[in-house]
């Protein structure tokens, strides 16, 4: 799961990269950033569970 969630942040981050600069891109931006901070807290949680 771990390095699932690690795709799908790198790819998230590469597409993010990749949009022009428009009006959707500020709409959907903000949803693409939750959902990549939601899964970011959820491998530091992974992280810590097992130190």
């Amino acid at each position: 799961m771990k390095e699932a969630l690690q795709l799908l942040m790198r790819s998230a981050e590469r597409f993010v990269d990749s949009l022009p600069a428009s009006k959707n891109k500020n709409k959907e931006l903000p949803a693409l950033l939750i959902a990549m901070t939601q899964a970011d807290r959820l491998l530091s949680a992974k992280r810590a569970t097992r130190e």
